[in-house]
């Protein structure tokens, strides 16, 4: 929806009308919505939505909350190789992977973006 909204002014993606309530739908789901986008750490547009999420004072409570209690999981999203699912979706691995040097045979965004959440 928020692809839909004009680049810029008052609602654009940046300052999206559907960011505070799809936060606040996650956050009643903060152990999925933790698992859901660790699976994607190395997929910047859903990182940087996740940032979001976190960082959001009142709506990002419990999800992190929930982040804190999964070091492990962080720590496996970012730092396990081969990554679980690597070449399930060819075109989704190259874009992540675009511009990226190869560190053991994955990208080194998850592991820089898991340095990031920890």
């Amino acid at each position: 929806l928020e692809q839909a909204l004009p680049p810029t002014g008052v609602h654009s993606e940046v300052n999206s009308l559907y960011r505070q309530p799809l936060a606040k739908f996650l956050s009643r789901y903060a152990a999925d919505t933790v698992d859901f986008f660790l699976a994607r750490l190395a997929q910047p547009a859903f990182f940087f939505r996740f940032l979001d999420m976190i960082r959001m004072p009142k709506e990002g409570e419990n999800i992190r909350k929930e982040l804190a209690k999964s070091a492990n999981k962080i720590v496996a999203a970012a730092f396990t190789w081969p990554r679980i699912g690597a070449g399930v979706h060819p075109a989704a691995d190259a874009q992540a992977m675009d511009g990226l040097s190869g560190i053991g045979g994955g990208s080194d965004l998850a592991a820089y973006n898991g340095l990031k959440l920890v």
